[in-house]
């Protein structure tokens, strides 16, 4: 009899969206791979955001004017371009976490015990993708305001009055949000699709850092239309083409050389962009979890 209600209470218990939430969220926190890559990313973000205008600090001390800014007032545009300096090597790092704490499941084999607390997959994953998504949003947003508020203050030690731009710094700090949104989403794709941790990072440091430099970086020399559009498309440049800083500073640029740098895409195309790099890794993902087997 015991045995009987034991199996009856199993079979009619409920598990919830937001039980599976929780239990993601401790799992994730849990790991001290976890803690210890976002200290990085926070770090290094802080850092790029530091270094910059210490420089110019520094440089204006030696050569007053030799920076090009006015000590009256540098544009929230360029405050905002520093504060975003560390912003893809922190979102990596941040990624990172994200792919080491999934894919380490299907290398440990730990995922079965989440299959069997929650047989069916797709509740599952959405979990893990709402869990690290939301976090790594709000962690985008917050620490562009942080970083930007460290550059105004920074630049205001070595006398320069910098503005913060007021409606555009919220702007600009959702849109860093979204950034480490779309690189959180990536990852999580990969790593269920791949189930390999090294792997999955390597696929996504390629695509958004050395692909999208080399790019970049061509397109700054030659002036090739289709090298242009593919440099325009990667995650990086889709999200930075939607930035007010950065288009100031594209305008800023314009004709003086350097080929693709200026051309930009249409708002539409960007968010498009965006939404697709997001949404086809983690749509592929999320079926690779539901179909293939554990092992």
């Amino acid at each position: 009899m015991s045995a009987a209600t034991l199996s009856s209470g199993h079979s009619h218990a409920k598990v919830s969206l937001p039980g599976i939430l929780r239990s993601e969220w401790r799992k994730f926190f849990s790991l001290r791979s976890t803690w210890i890559l976002s200290s990085v990313a926070v770090a290094i973000v802080l850092i790029f955001a530091a270094f910059m205008p210490v420089v110019i600090g520094l440089v204006n001390n030696s050569d007053p004017g030799g920076t090009g800014l006015d000590e009256a007032g540098v544009p929230a545009a360029v405050v905002h371009q520093m504060a975003v300096a560390g912003l893809m090597i922190g979102g990596l790092l941040w990624a990172a976490a994200v792919i080491v704490s999934i894919a380490g499941e299907f290398s440990s084999h730990s995922i079965v015990s989440t299959f069997a607390a929650v047989p069916t997959r797709t509740p599952v994953y959405l979990a893990k993708s709402l869990v690290t998504g939301v976090v790594g949003f709000l962690g985008g947003v917050v620490f562009h305001l942080i970083s930007a508020l460290l550059v105004v203050a920074l630049l205001a030690a070595f006398g320069f009055d910098a503005e913060l731009g007021g409606g555009d710094a919220v702007g600009e700090a959702l849109l860093s949000g979204v950034y480490v949104l779309v690189l959180t989403w990536m990852a999580v794709g990969l790593a269920a699709l791949m189930r390999s941790t090294a792997g999955a990072i390597v696929v996504l440091s390629i695509f958004v850092y050395l692909v999208t430099s080399v790019v970049q970086g061509f397109t700054s020399f030659v002036d090739l239309d289709w090298l242009t559009w593919i440099g325009n498309h990667l995650p990086t440049a889709a999200v930075d083409g939607l930035r007010p800083s950065m288009n100031a500073f594209l305008s800023d640029l314009e004709g003086s050389g350097f080929g693709g740098l200026g051309k930009g895409i249409a708002a539409w195309d960007g968010w498009l962009t965006v939404a697709v790099w997001a949404l086809a890794p983690l749509l592929l993902g999320g079926w690779a979890f539901k179909r293939r087997g554990v092992r």
